[in-house]
């Protein structure tokens, strides 16, 4: 351009970015792998200046970070899991986490079981077995009464024993990378949570491909920040990692049936805290894959919008639908309003 800027298109989402020289320079020589130091030499810039320049095209969309170096030693983890009538899934997450590439002796499981009436609380004492042959800790604790998923998470995190607490939830799968790939980003001491990727379990099914990446769980291919306002504005707790300080200042997740998550994420970035969307660190969720169970839970996460709106006033918003989408509603709403105005009139003329 005449000014010398340079225009850059991101693609998620979709704008146009203006970049100064300096920055264009950095950006063109990062299409190959480069650290900060070689693109200080490079380009005759400070670090400190191109560590700058790197994170605002990585917070951009422009720029992605490649995964931050292991630490020298790994930090302790607990991870806690809330359950309720899912032996069988509770069992499979379990068997999942005992075969995680983290060292065994930095983590304990806490399960809370929250007042289950199936066959539970049977499993967990044969699988407990088994987690001392992994060498793993395993704690379980019961609720006499069914409370939901927020409070059980407040119920296990209150027992953690580690500075940094690991949320999945009983129908998921952990890959074996799981808190390997996400605790690193812990090393950035503004970081408060970080979340990594959710892909469905079973992807044979036409919705379960279709929720694979399409669900409101699914928060993209591309690591980036969580905002208070922008593209990305929570995590879901089905793959979430909190520093136990975080959660106590915040007292915790409020007693919401769903959308608990939502609501701990904006107080979290009110308190100043950063969050961290890595597009790694795989947890797999066993999606609902019939159509009634689908639209049951999605009606469920609708009915959540007024709580969110009553807790969080600042955040209502008007919904625009992209126009493929806006088409296929137009579409949709008109055929039904045309099969009901066709059985009106049949039952007129009757």
């Amino acid at each position: 351009m005449q000014d010398g800027s340079t225009l850059a298109i991101c693609d998620y989402p979709l704008r146009i970015v203006r970049l100064n020289p300096k920055a264009a320079s950095v950006l063109t020589l990062c299409l190959e792998e480069h650290t900060p130091e070689q693109l200080s030499q490079a380009t005759n810039m400070p670090l400190k200046r191109i560590e700058a320049l790197c994170d605002q095209l990585r917070w951009k969309g422009l720029l992605e970070a490649g995964p931050p170096l292991p630490p020298l030693v790994w930090p302790s983890v607990s991870i806690v899991i809330p359950g309720y009538n899912r032996a069988k899934e509770l069992e499979r997450c379990l068997r999942s986490l005992f075969v995680l590439d983290y060292p065994a002796e930095c983590l304990e499981i806490i399960i809370v079981d929250d007042a289950s009436n199936d066959e539970t609380s049977m499993m967990l004492q044969h699988v407990q077995q088994q987690a001392t042959a992994y060498g793993m800790t395993v704690h379980t604790l019961h609720h006499e009464k069914q409370q939901g998923a927020g409070i059980s998470r407040n119920t296990g995190t209150k027992v953690a024993q580690y500075d940094l607490v690991a949320y999945i939830d009983s129908d998921c799968v952990a890959s074996p990378g799981w808190l390997r790939e996400l605790v690193p980003a812990f090393q950035d001491t503004k970081i408060g949570a970080i979340g990594g990727m959710i892909r469905a379990f079973d992807r044979k099914a036409l919705l379960g491909r279709y929720e694979d990446v399409r669900s409101s769980l699914y928060m993209g291919a591309y690591s980036q920040q969580v905002r208070l306002k922008g593209p990305l504005m929570y995590l879901p707790t089905a793959n979430l990692i909190v520093r136990r300080i975080i959660w106590q200042e915040l007292a915790g997740f409020v007693p919401m049936t769903f959308g608990e998550d939502v609501d701990f994420c904006r107080r979290l970035l009110l308190s100043g805290a950063s969050i961290m969307y890595v597009a790694s660190g795989v947890v797999y969720h066993d999606y609902r894959t019939k159509l009634e169970d689908i639209l049951r839970i999605h009606i469920a996460y609708a009915s959540t919008e007024a709580a969110l709106l009553n807790r969080h006033s600042a955040e209502r918003r008007t919904l625009l639908l992209p126009p493929e989408q806006a088409i296929f509603a137009a579409v949709l709403i008109g055929g039904v309003w045309g099969i009901m105005w066709l059985s009106i009139q049949s039952l007129i003329t009757r």
